[in-house]
């Protein structure tokens, strides 16, 4: 088998380990091709920009790509949501402190550059579009030179890695606004930008088949759909779902839960109970959930 061929083998194998239903839709198919193509054989410092509605799958993506990309020695993966971050804390966060470098630093603290010391090892910086404006400088250097600094230090330290960035919103959109500055957005892409398909973008057959790989191993265990919920699975597929994959693997695990009192099969009747406890929820009223019969 060609080398390029068996890297793609491995990068495959790894979403099917994450249990990320890839084959059968070509804007998927296409995507991933296009991903893995411009990391092929890449010898660090490698910036990649996905984008794509939540729950598309992005960080499966990137686990790919990284798979890929440090194939010969397994470099490490070391995610970080830029939406979860304490801004007091930030560039800490980033690019690591000595002790004493602020308030309660009272250890040497090693930030996710840090941590990735070698050509193989990726960071990948989720919802880049929040990243805080304490770091967005200190980033734009690490990115062009290669070169962070910890606070308190005074020397600066070397990062050979790669950086895989992802957006749930136009990064473009918000760089022409002015939310985004230029420079980095076109840092962060120099390697190339790839978009994610949503959900109700996908063929209807890889959705109907995403619907029963999901039955098979996503819930507590493999359980059926009367053919009424799987019908109705797929017109909210087609139309849009928010969420996309996740949340339709959310509704799923769910639905699994119901299967098992119900000899293995879950009823459109199922999803109208969760739907409504969901709306609830978002309303923050409590429903009355009906009993289940075993």
């Amino acid at each position: 088998m060609p080398k390029i061929e068996h890297a793609k083998t491995k990068a495959h194998d790894v979403l099917r380990d994450l249990k990320y239903f890839h084959e059968g839709d070509p804007a998927l198919e296409k995507c991933i091709d296009h991903l893995l193509t411009m990391t092929y054989q890449t010898k660090g410092g490698v910036h990649i920009l996905l984008h794509g509605q939540t729950g598309t799958g992005k960080e499966k993506l990137a686990r790919a790509a990284h798979t890929w990309m440090s194939e010969q020695q397994m470099g490490k993966f070391i995610p970080l949501n830029c939406a979860a971050i304490n801004k007091d804390t930030a560039v800490a966060t980033f690019f690591g402190a000595n002790k004493g470098a602020y308030t309660g630093c009272n250890m040497d603290m090693i930030g996710i550059f840090g941590q990735a010391v070698g050509p193989s090892d990726t960071v990948f910086l989720d919802e880049i579009h929040q990243l805080p404006e304490s770091v967005r400088a200190s980033l734009l250097r690490v990115l062009g030179e290669g070169k962070f600094l910890p606070m308190g230090a005074r020397s600066e330290l070397n990062f050979k890695g790669n950086v895989i960035a992802a957006s749930s919103s136009n990064l473009w959109n918000k760089t022409k606004s002015g939310e985004f500055p230029h420079d980095l957005y076109y840092r962060l892409n120099t390697g190339g930008e790839v978009r994610v398909p949503s959900l109700k973008e996908r063929t209807a057959e890889y959705r109907s088949t995403l619907i029963d790989f999901g039955c098979k191993n996503w819930g507590i265990e493999p359980f059926s759909l009367d053919d009424r919920l799987k019908e109705q699975l797929l017109d909210m597929t087609a139309l849009a779902l928010p969420g996309n994959i996740r949340e339709l693997e959310s509704m799923i695990k769910q639905l699994s839960n119901y299967a098992r009192f119900n000899n293995g099969i879950a009823t459109p009747e199922h999803l109208t109970e969760i739907l409504s406890n969901k709306a609830a929820d978002d309303e923050g009223t409590t429903v009355e959930r009906p009993s289940r019969r075993k």
